[in-house]
C-alpha cells in the first residue's frame, strides 16, 4: 500500500495503515475504510488520538471509531471545548 499523508494542523503523519487494520479487534468503525469519512475530521482525530498511543495506527483506527458514530466528532468536539 501506499503511503498517504494525513495533516493535522499543520503537523504531518504518514499513515500507511490498510481501511480495516488489525491493530484494533472489534470496534465500531473496523470495517470503516478512511476513504468514507471527511480527510479534514480524520486528520483533526488521528492528532487527537496520538494524545492517548504513539502508534499511528492504533490513533486512526480510534478515529474511525468515533467517526463512524458521528461523522463530525472532532469538530463538535473543538467547538465544545471553545
Amino acid at each position: 500500500m501506499i503511503p498517504r499523508v494525513i495533516h493535522a494542523y499543520g503537523t504531518r503523519y504518514v499513515c500507511a495503515v490498510k481501511p480495516c487494520c488489525d491493530c484494533l479487534e472489534g470496534g465500531d468503525g473496523e470495517y470503516t475504510p478512511p476513504s468514507e469519512v471527511d480527510p479534514r475530521e480524520l486528520a483533526l482525530g488521528v492528532h487527537e488520538e496520538l494524545i492517548h498511543t504513539h502508534d499511528l495506527a492504533v490513533a486512526q483506527q480510534l478515529a474511525l471509531d468515533h467517526l463512524t458514530h458521528d461523522p463530525h466528532f472532532y469538530s463538535r468536539q473543538r467547538a465544545r471545548e471553545r
